[in-house]
């Protein structure tokens, strides 16, 4: 071999090297960002701020879990305000940002609905995490997500806990939205094929003619319980308190509008007793526990629900970007839509074709001296909760 050839064969090798090395620093220098933003009422969270902070502890944990992976983890806070029109401003911005992963948001189901195209079309991840209307998420977008019981599952709640605490003789008022009307209408078809009887169905009721005549009405149909569901929290309370004022041993059923703290100690002898559905549900475990523990050392207070919601859907988004080794929201939503769930702290979330969850049990809770407390389908409270 001549010693020009060798020296070529020699210098090919030592480039190769070197291509071989800066090819394996650039791929562990490679920065996987991942960004979720949380759209919501001030109002709300300045009531409970939990899921917010789960949010954050989530991320801040994630970041030292997968650092090592070139994953850089973020998020922010937008405030919409529960504003329609705000609410668009905020949502057409992230959806041109490239910057955004996932949008867990709003409480306010009209920005929602709409916010639920836009992103999708973006390609952007949508996790409604307080709630959506059923129509909305029955459209089927490939990057949407409901992480809470829908309006027909929480009528079917409602009734199978009438049902199972021989309540058969029931009322509903209800306000025009359509969530509320949603839940009204399949309390009413779910009741069919139970021992529970609808016996009066109100829309509206606020005014107090309106009220006194839905009133007489139960009284001689023996009405035993209302259900009560309302766009606004003030007006479930005002519903609430004219019912209590006229018979205090009427039983009252009704979904998470009635749990707003100001208002539970303010109405808090009237409320006493009365049945909601959680919007989620949480399976008590020791990574629970220990969740709830750290989050009391971190924040100096104990934890709502909403703190290990929080703390799960943004998980859901960065355990399973990392899962398939890309920060892709399309790539990412497609495993959460198709592969076997997501375990989290508060159980397994899994979705359907809808992005729906599915197998997951209800949890009812009972105000108890002024909070909602943890009960059992028959009514018992749950110790170990």
């Amino acid at each position: 071999m001549g010693k020009n050839k060798f020296s070529r064969i020699v210098f090919l090798f030592f480039m190769l090297a070197i291509c071989v090395i800066g090819c394996s620093k650039k791929e562990e220098d490679v920065v996987r960002p991942i960004h979720i933003v949380i759209t919501g009422s001030d109002l709300i969270f300045s009531y409970d701020d939990s899921f917010k902070n789960g949010v954050a502890m989530a991320v801040e944990d994630t970041n030292k879990e997968y650092e090592s992976l070139g994953y850089k983890i973020s998020y922010e806070y937008l405030p919409d305000y529960s504003d329609y029109e705000k609410g668009m401003i905020i949502t057409n911005k992230l959806a041109n940002d490239d910057k955004v992963t996932a949008v867990l948001g709003s409480h306010n189901f009209d920005i929602l609905d709409a916010a639920a195209g836009i992103l999708d079309d973006a390609g952007k991840i949508m996790i409604a995490p307080h709630g959506i209307l059923d129509s909305t998420i029955k459209r089927g977008y490939e990057n949407v997500f409901s992480t809470t019981f829908g309006a027909e599952e929480t009528a079917k709640f409602l009734v199978e806990y009438a049902s199972q605490n021989n309540i058969p003789k029931v009322s509903i008022v209800h306000s025009e939205g359509e969530y509320e009307t949603t839940i009204a209408r399949a309390f009413i078809n779910y009741a069919k094929e139970t021992n529970v009887k609808v016996l009066d169905c109100t829309c509206s009721a606020l005014s107090q003619e309106d009220f006194n005549r839905a009133y007489e009405r139960w009284k001689s149909l023996g009405v035993e319980a209302v259900v009560i569901s309302q766009y606004f929290e003030d007006d479930a309370f005002y519903i609430l308190n004219n019912i209590k004022a006229r018979n205090p041993d009427i039983k009252i059923l009704g979904d998470y509008a009635l749990d707003m703290e100001d208002l539970l100690m303010k109405y808090k002898s009237q409320v006493e007793g009365t049945v909601i559905v959680s919007p989620m549900s949480l399976e008590q475990s020791p990574k629970l526990d220990e969740f709830n523990k750290r989050y009391e050392d971190k924040y100096g207070k104990v934890p709502t629900q909403w703190a290990a919601h929080g703390y799960d859907c943004a998980r859901l988004v960065i355990d399973t970007a990392v899962s398939i080794g890309s920060n892709d929201p399309v790539e990412i939503a497609k495993q959460i839509k198709n592969g076997e769930g997501y375990t989290g702290i508060g159980g397994k979330l899994k979705f359907d074709s809808l992005g729906r969850m599915v197998d997951r049990k209800p949890q009812y809770l009972k105000c108890m001296d002024g909070r909602f407390e943890f009960i059992d389908t028959f009514g018992r409270r749950r110790d170990n909760d």
